[in-house]
């Protein structure tokens, strides 16, 4: 999905303050959760790419901001996570957080984002949650990968649903979340006109 396309969703999740209401909104956070996407991480070349503000949380909250609200973005992405490490892994996320995420070494990202969603509880107008992709990118590899998936997304289901369950407790009943879609980079690849070694320079 382009990214224009996922912020008009995302934006339209919100629904659209008049003009009165928009000149009194107060403030509220905007919680990221999830993988590289969530991060913002963007191609710089061939091969290449880091996590930039270019990424969809960060254009959102200036999207949001010309329909009157006032979003705070909280980034728990993380780079490479995957359903099962977003519920498991403890270690710092390094070099794979957003340009000003939240460091949260010592928790899972799932356990850091509930932490703040409890402490925050009222106060946060959106959760948008961009993860279960690299559960499946690795199935490329395999000589026959349909197993590969269904197994992946197997786990993605079980995981998912646990981490919903989750956020959506620690958040309360009204908070809006969102899951975010990824584009199909694998069929990308595949097209006559991306070839592998010009996929940055022709398909972006």
């Amino acid at each position: 999905m382009p990214s224009r396309l996922i912020l008009a969703a995302v934006v339209l999740a919100l629904a659209v303050p008049s003009a009165a209401q928009a000149a009194t909104a107060k403030p509220a956070y905007y919680v990221s959760l999830g993988d590289s996407y969530a991060a913002g991480y963007q191609a710089t070349g061939p091969g290449t790419g880091k996590a930039t503000r270019n990424g969809f949380a960060y254009q959102l909250v200036g999207k949001a901001r010309k329909r009157g609200y006032r979003l705070t973005l909280v980034n728990f992405g993380c780079g490479g996570e995957t359903t099962e490490s977003i519920l498991k892994r403890k270690k710092s996320c390094g070099a794979g957080l957003g340009p000003g995420g939240e460091k949260y070494a010592g928790r899972t990202q799932a356990a850091a984002a509930e932490r703040f969603l409890r402490r925050h509880r009222g106060e946060v107008s959106l959760v948008t949650v961009s993860i279960g992709g690299n559960d499946v990118t690795g199935c490329a590899r395999e000589a026959d990968p349909v197993p590969c998936v269904v197994a992946a997304l197997e786990r993605v289901k079980a995981n998912g649903k646990a981490l919903l369950k989750r956020v959506r407790k620690a958040t309360g009943p009204k908070t809006r979340i969102v899951g975010i879609t990824y584009p199909d980079v694998i069929l990308g690849a595949w097209s006559p006109a991306c070839r592998p070694t010009a996929i940055w320079r022709r398909c972006r």
